[in-house]
């Protein structure tokens, strides 16, 4: 069977040796099998649950379910502001007294857009649940596999080359293919940081980061640039917290980070 058709598993030694012909041999001096497998087997959808606007959509729904409730029961404010919206309308529209006795009665449709409601806010509610739990395992897995990204190679190559690497061939690539893509990219590179990845330099990361797009913006297209744009938003969120509060800085980047350039930090207070 063609190497193409085979199931991926990156558990496969067959399959990790597919890797090495993908980059040039130099890159692997500065980037590991094991960062360049799970930056390209993962998606948005495994490390980020976007739980404000599930919790937003939700609510919505379950306002809804409430209207048309009181409205079956003929109850409640919104119900008697719902009927009264309604026989105001038959009555404008030149309809007879029985018309807008009419109007204000619930409806087979409506009972069935109440429970076509109901079922959407469970089942958003059930998705997130499992959304956040999925999240959840797959930052475990990461946990576990941390010290395979970078600690294998040369301390010197990983603080001279790995950002320039892990950018030219993982992050910039990857993101100018599509919006989802380029959030990924954000997210991957927080979630690197978050479980302080031993060699990972973040305040490097986004430095280099800066230069990369700096470089690229004349020989992008329209759509690649908006997606680099969705990137930089999502790290901006991020930066713009370490910016401006100094002990959400030294909680989470002075606290976490280990290998770091000191250079940069103090840049970053100036």
């Amino acid at each position: 069977m063609p190497p193409y058709f085979q199931r991926f598993h990156p558990d496969c030694t067959d399959m990790q040796k597919s890797y090495t012909p993908m980059l040039p041999e130099k890159a692997w001096e500065a980037i590991s099998p094991a960062l360049f497998e799970s930056f390209y087997s993962h998606s948005l959808g495994d490390l980020h649950c976007p739980e404000e606007r599930y919790t937003t959509e939700i609510a919505r729904l379950k306002r809804e379910v409430d209207r048309l409730t009181q409205v079956q029961q003929g109850s409640g404010e919104a119900a008697l502001a719902a009927m009264a919206t309604m026989a105001a309308a038959a009555a404008a529209a030149g309809g007879s007294r029985h018309d807008v006795q009419q109007a204000v009665v619930f409806t087979k449709s409506q009972e069935q857009e109440l429970e076509r409601v109901k079922r959407n806010a469970e089942a958003l509610t059930l998705d997130m649940s499992r959304q956040k739990q999925h999240c959840e395992t797959v930052r475990t897995q990461f946990e576990l596999r941390q010290n395979d990204f970078l600690s294998p190679l040369s301390k010197d190559n990983v603080a001279l080359f790995t950002t320039q690497t892990f950018l030219t061939y993982c992050v910039y690539p990857r993101c100018l293919l599509s919006p989802e893509d380029a959030m990924y990219c954000a997210h991957f590179v927080i979630l690197l940081h978050s479980i302080e990845t031993p060699g990972f330099q973040t305040m490097q990361y986004l430095d280099g980061l800066v230069d990369v797009v700096v470089g690229a913006l004349y020989c992008i297209t329209e759509d690649e640039a908006g997606n680099i744009g969705v990137m930089l938003a999502e790290m901006w969120k991020l930066i713009s917290k370490w910016r401006y509060d100094e002990k959400v800085f030294t909680k989470e980047v002075v606290g976490k980070v280990r290998i770091m350039n000191i250079l940069c930090l103090v840049t970053f207070w100036e």
